[in-house]
């Protein structure tokens, strides 16, 4: 996904390598992967937000798949 937005002439809101640090802090791991699933659960969002389902159907539900995915993500990740 990065090298697509790069590839637009776009920024990635998002790091594509976060190297870990030593020793490995995994509560800080998985607090930035969280992150990360929400910035992702509202760019979705916004995407079957912005498509019209009048205009184009399949890809609305699709945006709208793929942001309900993120969000049961988001949801399993904050309940464990």
């Amino acid at each position: 996904m990065a090298n697509a937005i790069s590839g637009l002439g776009g920024i990635p809101p998002f790091p594509s390598i976060v190297p870990l640090s030593e020793p490995v802090d995994f509560k800080d791991f998985f607090q930035r992967q969280l992150d990360l699933e929400r910035l992702a659960f509202n760019l979705h969002t916004q995407a079957s937000e912005g498509v019209g389902e009048q205009w184009a159907p399949s890809l609305h539900k699709l945006a709208y798949k793929i942001s309900s995915a993120a969000q049961l993500v988001v949801l399993q990740h904050i309940s464990a």
